[in-house]
């Protein structure tokens, strides 16, 4: 807890630490167990922690749980040392879901990789799904197309990684992260980047695996993607922010969204939907939530 003081946030997180396929994950809970649980998966170089500003505001009518995911945040590393790999994310979740909520389908949201994530456990397990929140999940962008060796040179080439770049203080690290993000409010941002950091004997480092960083040797088409939301059998809600530069993916990958899917745009905000405008990605999921209770 020592780790949050200072930062301003109404609202600490409780910590846990559990055992899933073979790593340690940290697991940041807010509200009453005993209430609907919503579990929530993070993006690419996110933590857990991020969502303290939407649960500040659901957090007196559900119990939300969030993960850092394995190699993100204070969660640890993979063992293996190939890299990450995209169903192993999904096994997580699976056996989150199975932890928290055995009995009972769950609430489950997800941003960026996290969107995609839930978006294949949804798919492949409808029936413990009880909603699905999508926010800026729609699959992967497009990049340059590679050849099945071509991904194999290029996935054992990126090993090992380069590590991250180390900071004498936090003052550069925030001074880049505001560049990338200049949407998140100033003093949001600088208690997210305190989340996103450890501190070393060196200075400040990004709490992730540069293994993260490595390609991985299967390709993902959207056909996948679309598979798993065809699959879907509970109410899904997908959220795109207006000024994001995935719009035009969403745009592309629209028309395959089952015709259940409600869908809803944030304006005026980016591609950090639970940071740049908490309050307004919470209206939408309790307003969701109330409509397919």
């Amino acid at each position: 807890m020592a780790h949050w003081q200072g930062l301003g946030i109404k609202l600490k997180p409780i910590g846990m630490r559990l055992p899933i396929n073979g790593v340690s994950l940290q697991v940041h809970t807010w509200g009453n167990a005993k209430n609907p649980p919503i579990l929530f998966v993070h993006g690419w170089l996110d933590t857990g922690a991020s969502l303290q500003w939407v649960s500040e505001i659901l957090q007196d009518r559900y119990f939300l749980i969030a993960p850092d995911m394995r190699g993100f945040g204070k969660s640890g590393p993979a063992p293996s040392e190939l890299g990450y790999f995209f169903f192993e994310y999904v096994a997580d979740v699976f056996h989150l879901i199975n932890r928290f909520s055995s009995d009972e389908p769950m609430h489950l949201v997800g941003h960026s990789l996290g969107g995609a994530i839930v978006s294949a456990v949804a798919g492949s397990f409808p029936e413990k799904i009880k909603s699905l929140v999508n926010v800026e999940g729609f699959g992967f962008q497009r990049i340059k197309k590679r050849t099945p060796s071509d991904r194999i040179r290029d996935w054992l080439g990126g090993l090992p990684p380069s590590p991250f770049p180390i900071y004498d203080s936090l003052k550069p690290f925030l001074k880049n992260l505001a560049k990338k993000h200049p949407r998140i409010p100033v003093e949001r941002l600088e208690q997210w980047g305190q989340l996103l950091v450890n501190k070393t004997a060196k200075g400040f480092q990004v709490s992730a695996d540069p293994k993260h960083k490595v390609i991985e040797p299967y390709e993902f088409s959207q056909d996948h993607f679309n598979h798993f939301w065809k699959e879907l059998r509970s109410p899904a809600l997908f959220i795109v922010a207006e000024k994001s530069e995935l719009v035009p993916l969403y745009q592309e990958v629209s028309p395959y969204f089952p015709e259940s899917v409600e869908s809803a745009v944030v304006p005026n905000c980016g591609h950090m939907v639970h940071l740049e405008d908490p309050v307004t990605l919470a209206r939408l999921m309790g307003d969701f939530y109330e409509r397919v209770s």
